[in-house]
C-alpha cells in the first residue's frame, strides 16, 4: 500500500497508542485529519495545514505552526493550552515548540535549573 492515503474529519478516539491511526502509520499509510482540536494536532500530526476561508494561511512541521501565532489567530484557532502557556514563559528561557504536557515537565524543569545554577 505504499502512497496510500486516508482522509478522516473528526477521529480522534481511534488515534490512540493502540488504535487505528497507529496501525495504519505501521503499515505506511499517510492520515489527513481534519479537526479543529489542536491539542489532538499536537499530539499525532508531523505536519499541520491551516486554512481560513478557503485559503492556506500556513503550512509546515506541526511545532513550527503552533508558534505562528498570527496566522492562528486568523484562522480562529489557538496552540493547545500546553504550548501557549510556554510561549508566555518564554522570556523567563522556556524554549519554543513546547507542545505536550511531557515537554513542557522537561522544559521547566531545564529551565528553573539553569536558572538556579550550578549546586
Amino acid at each position: 500500500m505504499d502512497g496510500a492515503e486516508l482522509t478522516v474529519d473528526q477521529l480522534c478516539r481511534y488515534l490512540d497508542e493502540d488504535g487505528f491511526g497507529y496501525s495504519l502509520r505501521e503499515d505506511g499509510i499517510t492520515i489527513i485529519l481534519v479537526t479543529h482540536d489542536m491539542r489532538l494536532a499536537a499530539q499525532h500530526c508531523q505536519e499541520v495545514l491551516v486554512m481560513h476561508e478557503g485559503r492556506v494561511l500556513t503550512l509546515g512541521p506541526t511545532r513550527e505552526v503552533f508558534c505562528r501565532l498570527e496566522d492562528l489567530a486568523q484562522a480562529q484557532l489557538e496552540p493547545p493550552q500546553v504550548a501557549r502557556l510556554a510561549h508566555q514563559l518564554a522570556l523567563q528561557g522556556m524554549p519554543g515548540g513546547v507542545l505536550t504536557i511531557d515537554e513542557f515537565v522537561e522544559a521547566y524543569v531545564a529551565m528553573r535549573t539553569r536558572r538556579r545554577g550550578p549546586e
